[in-house]
């Protein structure tokens, strides 16, 4: 009589090239962890949202930003407004209404974002970089007023690169903190701040309102307060304030500055606020709170993920598995990260352009899985979607080509229809390294969930004895609404050393997997 053998086939991403025991696999799917002493199932695995359509602004997205302080009308106390660069375009983000504010010198390229502040301020500026220019955009008047302030003073005069001529620096990245502006200058080792306060110090109607880096004063003229990262020969290729620390970061290494309270000198490093861990891929680095994520590597060894939680220390949290698909995608350095939390899932996601492929990490399980479009041919791409962004009522934004896009529980495909393949493959499963016959397979799903269709949702499997080559694609029902106690089942009768299991869902339905169990007797001989 053959045995019941319970097992897990939750996890994360941990492919191998040595395939026998590395297969685990995991698309549009993450890890849900269950308290053991009051869940039947301690983990699950959950497909990621969908996505509608929130506005259509026109051309590639380059970036969004949230400011938490925007105009809503005389006598109306400001809320956060959303804002985002597509082409050469900067748009106010209303829900069906995307409002062209200005235009940008470039129309290509990764923008990056700040906000000032400062004391109590009455003209909050967003601050935008575009690799060229610095713009800034006063966010506490009325959006006639924006376009009008964003035409007339919007771009930021810049201070020339030292030892050139009628060069101008060429920002990528800002930060702000302690009152200071700060952009980098990528093809040096440089960094530039502004006066204290920007926008605070002067009025509107003043020239020096607008001369943020200095470059019109005596003590700075034509080339700004310069600060220089100096631990290590390279340039400073991205910044990026987490708390009250700015860190600058080159390609062989990182910098910690710390404020130093002079208005002559206003960020200092000390000699140990420094380490050999640089940045491969600039447009990688974005953070979340007090967490910053990034795609680095050292002197020696392979790139990895990196995090830091604000002070000297960092933390490698790709695994090896994560660096040999990063290592065997080619081109690194367009890496594109993005983060954004759901409810207690903190998400870093990765994308490689190049290497067509979105590596994600869950903060919350230390786990890893992927994210990816369907395309044709069920040929599965990149996520499509980028800039992930939280708006004034708690959604998330996203971005795509001519629109951006809001996450929805209740949808169950991307904003235009597209279906959403969710697919995982467990771990292979031994049973002491002997052949044994597998009779049949339970699959324990979300049974009887499945209002967005009327039919029986199907799921698709496909079994490997050796985790080389995999058995013809079987599809079997997980149950009409209300069918809890569905029993997902499927008939294999082989035998082998080495189980592994490829279950996939494309349907248009929520889908979750908890766990499978099979039938089967182990083979002595």
């Amino acid at each position: 009589m053959a045995k019941k053998f319970i097992t897990n086939i939750c996890g994360g991403v941990r492919r191998s090239d040595i395939r026998k025991v590395g297969l685990s696999d995991a698309v549009n799917m993450y890890l849900e962890e269950k308290d053991p002493t009051e869940q039947a199932f301690t983990l699950i695995m959950r497909s990621i949202a969908g996505c509608r359509t929130y506005c259509e602004p026109a051309g590639e997205p380059r970036g969004m930003f949230k400011v938490s302080r925007g105009y809503a009308g005389e006598g109306v106390a400001e809320v956060p407004k959303t804002y985002g660069v597509w082409g050469n375009k900067l748009y106010l983000l209303e829900e069906n209404n995307p409002v062209e504010i200005g235009t940008l010198a470039t129309n290509d390229g990764v923008c990056h974002f700040c906000e000032t502040g400062g004391y109590g301020s009455a003209h909050p500026h967003l601050i935008i970089v575009d690799g060229l220019n610095v713009y800034a955009l006063n966010t506490g008047v009325s959006v006639l007023n924006q376009r009008q302030q964003f035409q007339d003073h919007g771009t930021i005069k810049l201070p020339l690169r030292v030892n050139t001529e009628n060069v101008f620096i060429k920002p990528t990245h800002c930060a702000y903190l302690y009152g200071y502006l700060v952009v980098n200058d990528a093809g040096t080792d440089a960094f530039y701040t502004s006066y204290q306060y920007p926008f605070e110090a002067y009025a509107p109607s003043d020239p020096e309102y607008y001369d943020l880096f200095r470059v019109n004063t005596t003590a700075f003229k034509d080339y700004g307060h310069i600060t220089y990262s100096e631990w290590q020969p390279d340039n400073t290729l991205a910044l990026f304030a987490n708390g009250s620390r700015l860190f600058t970061f080159g390609s062989r290494s990182f910098q910690v500055f710390q404020y130093n309270n002079d208005v002559n000198n206003p960020f200092v490093s000390p000699d140990t606020a420094a380490q050999n861990i640089g940045i491969k891929a600039v447009d990688s680095l974005c953070g979340l709170g007090s967490v910053v994520c990034w795609l680095g590597g050292s002197d020696v060894g392979n790139n990895g993920v990196y995090v830091n939680r604000g002070g000297v220390e960092c933390e490698r949290i790709s695994t090896i598995e994560i660096e040999e698909i990063i290592e065997n995608l080619g081109e690194q350095a367009d890496a594109i990260g993005q983060m954004w939390q759901e409810k207690q899932h903190t998400f870093y996601a990765l994308t490689f352009p190049f290497g067509n492929v979105t590596l994600v990490y869950d903060f919350l399980t230390g786990a890893w899985h992927k994210r990816a479009t369907l395309g044709e041919k069920n040929y599965l791409n990149k996520w499509r979607y980028r800039f992930a962004t939280m708006n004034e009522k708690g959604k998330i934004l996203f971005a795509d080509t001519g629109v951006c896009v809001v996450q929805d529980k209740e949808v169950y495909t991307e904003h235009d229809g597209n279906l959403i393949l969710k697919k995982r493959v467990g771990g292979v499963m031994i049973s002491d390294h002997l052949n044994f016959v597998c009779d049949w397979v339970q699959i324990v799903t979300n049974n009887g969930q499945n209002e967005a269709i009327a039919e029986s949702a199907k799921i698709a499997v496909r079994y490997s004895f050796d985790g080389a080559t995999f058995s013809t694609i079987e599809q079997a029902p997980i149950g009409r609404i209300g069918q809890y106690d569905y029993e997902t089942m499927f008939w294999i009768g082989e035998y082998g050393k080495y189980l592994t299991l490829e279950i996939s869902c494309s349907e248009p339905c929520p889908f979750a997997l908890m766990g499978i169990q099979f039938g089967g007797d182990a083979m002595e001989f």
